[in-house]
């Protein structure tokens, strides 16, 4: 009976130890002179270093009393936690790999490749808020406009990103899509917003349910809302096109000696009634729906659908609630340029 309860207690005290943070392989430096506690790690690292890039920990280091819990209720300045004689941090609510990812971004040159676009996602989503949220101002700089690099703000370069159908960030364009848009959300970095909210919303409604999951109910809110807003005027571009199919041809120099005005329809517009904004680029719709046209009246209906998708483009940021693409971009490059 001793022997089985000293089992028992045994089992709970080995369950119990591994519930605790353990000591990360990396980012535990002997000399260190803090030590930052998360659910899965602890991490024993330098203070300047912190305060040099980040003016959070740059404020708390320079409280009397350095300890508690920062990230949620600040503790710091009233009660001294410690961790073999330094001083002991809990950074509240964020996940250990989460703050691996930051710290090894900081402390190795080579482990955060802001340039690359085969980056994985985990790292650049944890850049993202942490950066944000402790105010480390070089790391967030590289990951906005990393970020901003794969989801560009013109309508031709953002036509390519689509036409590719490559993998973004290691993973689904969808998926990375809406994590990068529920982390620029719950960040508040405004700049990426109206650009990943367009990217986001064209996709079925199910698999937008389905994959977000954990986003924040006014985030999917302004997505689902803004996604309405955008397939009413797709909509209503399809539902235009024979009627203004003449006029998208008078200036044309027609091949055919007039004829294409009279004799050119659509046909099957039926199967452009999928509710994304690339489904209707002028080159596809031409190629694919309309007959009896010549090259050059051909030529003259694309382009004629490219301005009225460039005229959607533009008024796009305020589907979501947003300032237009020009103020979207100043707020970019005065991130960029900080």
């Amino acid at each position: 009976m001793d022997v089985q309860m000293q089992d028992e207690r045994g089992s709970k005290r080995r369950r119990e130890d591994q519930d605790e943070p353990q000591r990360h392989d990396i980012l535990w430096f002997p000399d260190g002179n803090v030590v930052l506690a998360t659910d899965k790690y602890l991490f024993k690292v330098y203070k300047g270093l912190l305060s040099m890039h980040s003016s959070v920990f740059k404020g708390m280091f320079e409280l009397p009393n350095v300890g508690g819990a920062i990230g949620g209720q600040n503790t710091g300045g009233v009660v001294q936690e410690e961790y073999e004689g330094v001083p002991l941090i809990t950074l509240v609510g964020d996940k250990g790999e989460d703050v691996a990812h930051l710290l090894r971004a900081l402390y190795e040159r080579r482990y955060y490749k802001c340039y690359d676009s085969n980056t994985p996602l985990d790292v650049v989503v944890a850049i993202l808020v942490l950066s944000v949220k402790y105010d480390f101002e070089d790391l967030m700089r590289d990951v906005v406009r990393q970020i901003s690099g794969q989801f560009p703000m013109s309508l031709q370069s953002m036509d390519l990103v689509v036409g590719k159908d490559e993998n973004i960030f290691g993973v689904d364009q969808l998926v990375c899509g809406l994590r990068l848009l529920e982390a620029a959300f719950q960040s508040g970095v405004e700049a990426l917003l109206p650009i990943l909210f367009f990217f986001c919303s064209n996709a079925l409604i199910e698999d937008i349910f389905q994959l977000s999951d954990t986003m924040s109910p006014g985030c999917l809110h302004t997505l689902i809302k803004g996604r309405d807003r955008l397939i009413f005027k797709v909509n209503e571009l399809v539902s235009d096109l024979p009627e203004l199919l003449k006029f998208d041809m008078e200036e044309s120099e027609c091949l055919r000696q007039r004829r294409c005005p009279s004799e050119a329809r659509y046909k099957c517009l039926s199967g452009l009634s999928k509710p994304f904004f690339f489904c209707v680029e002028g080159e596809d719709v031409v190629k694919d729906h309309l007959i009896h046209a010549c090259a050059n009246c051909r030529s003259s209906v694309v382009k004629s659908i490219e301005e009225r998708r460039e005229e959607i483009w533009a008024k796009i940021p305020s589907y979501f609630g947003y300032p237009g693409w020009e103020e979207m971009q100043a707020k970019l490059d005065e991130i960029e340029n900080s």
